[in-house]
């Protein structure tokens, strides 16, 4: 299921239902129209299909979610997937020499692998000013170019992973495709 806001992608989340004689969902693509916000991250979607009186998603945050489906007859399903991997992106980080928040450092659940990672940092005028292949902190970006301390401010980033959750062989890879900013903080 895609989940979408307007026109913006929120995440992709992929559930699978073991059922008997209720709905089943399968891993298809669908537009979601928000119900309403939870407390917290939380996020719940009615699907509109015709085959279904009520399907309802609880988005959880990247990689986290349960569905539930219920018939014109009154049955239902449900399933949650805990298969996925979250993943930590900060928003601002320090790279001052305190040893705290130093790197614009991403971080991934202990129990997942990352399977393919891409990530770019671009300035203000669009220039790429740092990139890596891998989520290793010893690697993550500094706040440096050319070994030269960029100026405090606003810094794009793109990112691209795929990672497989240890607990769940037969889960598919979780792709993530993002697109944001972080602060520089000098």
């Amino acid at each position: 299921m895609l989940a979408m806001a307007g026109l913006c992608v929120i995440s992709l989340l992929w559930i699978s239902i073991n059922q008997s004689s209720a709905p089943s969902l399968n891993k298809s693509q669908t537009e979601l129209s928000t119900l309403g916000r939870l407390s917290g991250k939380n996020y719940i979607w009615e699907i509109s299909m015709r085959k279904y009186l009520y399907i309802a998603v609880l988005f959880l945050g990247f990689g986290l979610g349960s569905a539930w489906a219920q018939s014109p007859h009154g049955t239902g399903s449900s399933a949650s997937n805990s298969a996925l991997c979250p993943l930590y992106i900060p928003n601002a980080f320090t790279p001052n020499g305190d040893n705290i928040n130093d790197r614009f450092e991403l971080r991934i659940s202990e129990n997942c692998e990352l399977v393919k990672f891409s990530l770019q940092v671009f300035d203000r005028w669009g220039r790429m000013v740092y990139q890596s292949n891998t989520i290793d902190a010893e690697k993550a970006w500094d706040g440096r170019f050319e070994n030269e301390d960029l100026q405090q401010g606003v810094y794009l980033f793109k990112l691209s992973a795929e990672m497989v959750n240890y607990n769940n062989s037969k889960a598919d890879p979780v792709k993530y495709n993002k697109q944001g900013s972080v602060v520089l903080i000098r």
